[in-house]
Formats: C-alpha cells, sequence, structure tokens
C-alpha cells in the first residue's frame, strides 16, 4: 500500500502522520466502512504516547466531517478496541498506537466492524479516496454535521444523557442560547462524540 503498511499507517508523528493526515484518514476510513443508510459509528482507541490525544482529535474531526458518530474509549489496548468494536455494533475500530516503535512514532490502524484488520482491498480504496483528494463531505452540511458531546474522567457531570447504542455517557448541558441545542432534560440524539468513563469487563473477555 502507498499509505497502509503491513499494520496501518505509521511515520513520526507530526511528521510523516501529520493530523491532517489523520483527518484524512478519518474521512475516507468512514466513507468507506459506513453501513449503507445510517450515520457510522467509530470506536477510538490509543496508548499512552504524547501525540496521541492530536492525532484522536484529528481523526474525530474526519469522522465527524462526514457524518459519523465516535465513541472515545481513551488508553485501552489494542485488543480491547477490537473487542469493543464487535461487541457494540460499531463500524469500524480505530486504534491510534505504534507498537514497538519509540515514542516519536506513532500509528493509525483500522478495524472493521467485526473487530479484525482491514483486508487490503479496503485499505487500497481508503488510499484512492485521500491520494486522488475525492470529495466525500462537501454534502454534508447543516443538521447532518454532527455535535461532540463528552465526558471527562473524574469530573461532576450536569449534563444530558447520551446515548449510543448500547453505550450511555455524559456529554456537557447545552447552553440555552445555542442555535439548535437539545433541552438540557432530553437526551440529544444519537451524533457526536462520547467518552467511556471506563471499560467494564474482564481481560478474559477479550477476543
Amino acid at each position: 500500500g502507498r499509505l497502509f503498511g503491513t499494520d496501518g499507517v505509521r511515520g513520526i508523528a507530526n511528521r510523516e502522520l501529520t493530523p491532517e493526515l489523520a483527518f484524512k484518514l478519518g474521512k475516507a476510513g468512514t466513507f468507506i466502512l459506513k453501513k449503507e443508510n445510517k450515520r457510522p459509528i467509530m470506536i477510538i482507541g490509543k496508548d499512552t504516547r504524547v501525540s496521541g490525544d492530536m492525532l484522536e482529535n484529528a481523526l474525530t474531526a474526519g469522522i465527524l466531517a462526514v457524518g459519523g458518530n465516535v465513541i472515545k474509549v481513551g488508553v485501552l489496548p489494542t485488543p480491547a478496541i477490537a473487542f469493543l468494536t464487535r461487541h457494540y455494533g460499531a463500524d469500524a475500530g480505530i486504534v491510534i498506537s505504534a507498537s514497538h516503535n519509540s515514542f516519536e512514532y506513532n500509528g493509525i490502524k483500522f478495524f472493521n466492524g467485526d473487530g479484525y484488520k482491514l483486508d487490503d482491498l479496503l485499505e487500497e480504496k481508503i488510499e484512492d479516496i485521500i491520494i486522488s483528494s475525492v470529495d466525500v463531505n462537501s454534502h454534508i452540511t447543516g443538521d447532518l454535521v454532527l455535535r461532540d458531546y463528552q465526558t471527562r474522567d473524574g469530573q461532576t457531570r450536569t449534563s444530558a444523557d447520551v446515548s449510543i447504542q448500547n453505550w450511555h455517557f455524559v456529554g456537557p448541558k447545552p447552553k440555552d442560547e445555542d442555535a439548535g441545542a437539545p433541552q438540557a432534560n432530553a437526551a440529544p440524539a444519537r451524533q457526536g462524540t462520547a467518552y467511556a468513563d471506563q471499560y467494564i469487563g474482564d481481560d478474559d473477555d477479550l477476543p
């Protein structure tokens, strides 16, 4: 592959694996992997590398730009991301990690909805969209562009519940003056970004 290697897209973070590339991977990956006629759900996890936050947010922006939902599960081992992707019926999972490489490197690896590495054909389709600069998002406007609902570990939660399939999170309480904001006491639509407070399960549950 021109972008994908044997284990995803890897490189020195912010030099070879840039936020611009991560944004494009988020857009193209979501466009290719989404199921027909629905807003896709993408799970993102990462390791502890300092560049993980930068790449996570760039990926998230790309996913939201094409009408996707994001579940950020934070720092988890790669098998846990594969398990959660399949267990919660997400369209795809994404791991931000460069495994054994030194800290200045990072990588982006996609799982399909069954929790397995993408086959070469799907990776080539994602690459073709990025390299050919195909426009996959300019038609996503208005209420098709999604909001970002989040929680932060350890902080007080005084906001509306966000439910994405079987996940239940809490997002920031929308201000009354926000145009088009959902009511504070109502659960927002299944859209935007949610953070998992913790992974509930045992290591024995992992594949």
